[in-house]
């Protein structure tokens, strides 16, 4: 038994390689390869957590966006509801629709807050990459970082130059017009 032990240690060979995931499409994970005396390979494929969660909410998040989701629960419910008479609208009737919707919701808010998280930060980094690669002031990079009451410090600056800047470009128009008039008036 040791023995067998020893040789099956000997010959596993963990790596990380790209395996296929049936369900969801090619994933980052570790393949597990274990050799027979025969000289048989056998491979097992093991995603990261965070890896399969993220791909299983994405997975999700694009089911459940689509109408015809949305058309298969509107089904289960008037289908529901249309079988209410037949169990006399009973206790144990009401509880069957109340728990499923209960547990599918619960579940549904982990996921889409998982698929926002993970976009917001995407959007964040593409909007700091525009940020850094413009003319625009590095400052405002990673700003989704401060508190509430610092962001609203910051958007209060910016409105405050905004104005400032607006009324800035009304004197500037109001002075190239009066410039205008006396140069018109000049010339005539």
């Amino acid at each position: 038994m040791l023995l067998s032990l020893a040789y099956r240690h000997r010959w596993f060979a963990a790596k990380r390689h790209f395996c296929p995931s049936y369900a969801f499409s090619l994933h980052f994970g570790i393949v597990w390869r274990s050799w027979t005396l025969s000289g048989e390979i056998r491979e097992a494929c093991f995603m990261s957590t965070s890896r399969w969660f993220t791909s299983f909410s994405n997975w999700v998040a694009q089911v459940t966006g689509r109408p015809i989701t949305f058309g298969f629960c509107l089904l289960v419910i008037l289908v529901w509801a249309f079988s209410g008479p037949f169990f006399g609208f009973s206790d144990t009737w009401q509880l069957i629709v109340n728990t499923g919707t209960t547990i599918v919701t619960f579940l549904m808010v982990f996921l889409i807050q998982n698929t926002q998280n993970r976009d917001g930060a995407a959007i964040q980094a593409k909007l700091d990459e525009l940020i850094r690669a413009s003319a625009a002031q590095n400052v405002f990079i990673g700003i989704e970082h401060l508190t509430q009451e610092e962001l609203d410090e910051i958007r209060a600056k910016c409105e405050a130059k905004a104005k400032a800047e607006t009324a800035a470009g009304r004197a500037e128009a109001a002075a190239n017009r009066k410039a205008a008039r006396a140069a018109e008036e000049a010339t005539s």
